[in-house]
């Protein structure tokens, strides 16, 4: 297991690089923490900035989630209330979204395209 934080990590530095406010990013990682801090960074960074977010997650990965952006100071309860913050289960919205065990494209606008327009 890795011990480096994620400001000594140098693919954390170069997530930013060429991004923009539609873009999205795949990050592998070995240690959930990275992820945690990966994504709580990006989360915060959108509702700070009064934009919406979504969490599409396992439960526990969800759960570490939601506690970070509450330790940093994000009522949760209300931006879900405010259409600001919504947070799937990833097997729930997977299974959702596959056709025949195979994800569809019509499912997929259904659920989280919406979704993406109304956050």
């Amino acid at each position: 297991m890795s011990t480096i934080s994620v400001a000594e990590n140098l693919s954390f530095t170069n997530l930013q690089l060429g991004r923009d406010s539609s873009s999205h990013l795949v990050q592998f990682y070995e240690d959930p923490r990275f992820m945690v801090e990966t994504v709580a960074r990006h989360l915060n960074d959108s509702l700070a900035a009064g934009d919406g977010a979504i969490i599409i997650a396992t439960g526990p990965n969800r759960t570490a989630l939601q506690e970070r952006l509450t330790a940093n100071g994000w009522d949760l309860a209300g931006l879900s209330r405010q259409g600001r913050l919504l947070a799937l289960d990833a097997g729930e919205t997977l299974a959702k979204l596959c056709l025949d065990e195979f994800p569809s494209a019509a499912r997929f606008h259904e659920i989280i395209a919406s979704a993406v327009v109304a956050a």
